[in-house]
C-alpha cells in the first residue's frame, strides 16, 4: 500500500482491512520491518508472518550436555531457534502498532514447508496447494522492550 510509504503515518488511522507488506518503523529507536500482512479490526491487529523455509526448528539443538541452545542477552529464556526468532520479529512489529495506541490480538507464524518434491512440481509446472502449520506465538512485548533498552544502553551508546 503507497500509504505505508508515508513518514507521517498514523497506523491507528488506517481504515479497517488487510494490509498485505505493511512497512513499521519507529525513527527514535532506528527499528523497521515489513509484515506480510496485517489485519485491523478497530483498534485491535492482527499479523501473520509467512515462512517458506526448507526447514522450521521449533525447539534449539540439544548438545551432547543436554541442554538446548538459548539466544543471547536479553533473551536469554528463548531458545535459539526458527519458532523464537520469528517470534521475536513479529513482537517487534506488535511493538510497533501498539506506538500508536493500537492492541495486538493475534500473531500467527505460517510456515510453507517447500520440500523437494515440491521443487519437482514446480519445476514441472504442476499446480498444488500446500497448507501451512499455523504456530500462534505469544506477544513478547516486554522481551522487545528489553532489547531495545539494552540496544539504547550499550551497543547505540558505542556508536
Amino acid at each position: 500500500a503507497i500509504v505505508d510509504r508515508n513518514p507521517g503515518i498514523d497506523y491507528s488511522q488506517l481504515p479497517d482491512g488487510s494490509y498485505r507488506e505493511l512497512t513499521l518503523f519507529n525513527r527514535r529507536h532506528m527499528i523497521a520491518g515489513q509484515a506480510d500482512n496485517v489485519l485491523k479490526e478497530g483498534n485491535w491487529f492482527d499479523i501473520d508472518d509467512d515462512k517458506t523455509n526448507g526447514n522450521f526448528e521449533t525447539v534449539s539443538f540439544k548438545p551432547p550436555r543436554g541442554q538446548h541452545r538459548m539466544m543471547g542477552y536479553p533473551l536469554q529464556a528463548l531458545m535459539d531457534c526458527h519458532l523464537f526468532h520469528y517470534t521475536m520479529q513479529l513482537s517487534t512489529y506488535g511493538w510497533l502498532l501498539e506506538q500508536f495506541g493500537l492492541k495486538c490480538r493475534q500473531l500467527r507464524l505460517l510456515p510453507f514447508l517447500i520440500t523437494p518434491q515440491h521443487e519437482e512440481m514446480m519445476a514441472e509446472g504442476v499446480d498444488f496447494l500446500i497448507e501451512p502449520t499455523q504456530y500462534i506465538v505469544k506477544y513478547e512485548k516486554d522481551k522487545v522492550e528489553a532489547m531495545i533498552k539494552h540496544y539504547t544502553t550499550t551497543v547505540r551508546r558505542r556508536r
